[in-house]
């Protein structure tokens, strides 16, 4: 990663130089793949969130 120095002598990578984006904001500069790969990733977590809570009910 590439890194910046500021006035202070001490090294700073560009990411962190860079301010935060909301997440509509960040969502807005994702392209339509990002977007539904994220979309994909985000199923697969609840999926496998909800079969974990169900085998719980189960075994107790």
């Amino acid at each position: 990663m590439a890194s910046l120095v500021n006035s202070g002598n001490t090294a700073v990578r560009s990411s962190d130089a860079q301010p935060r984006l909301s997440t509509k904001n960040r969502s807005a500069n994702m392209t339509a793949l990002e977007k539904y790969r994220l979309l994909r990733e985000n199923r697969k977590v609840v999926r496998r969130q909800k079969l974990e809570q169900e085998k719980r009910q189960i075994s107790s």
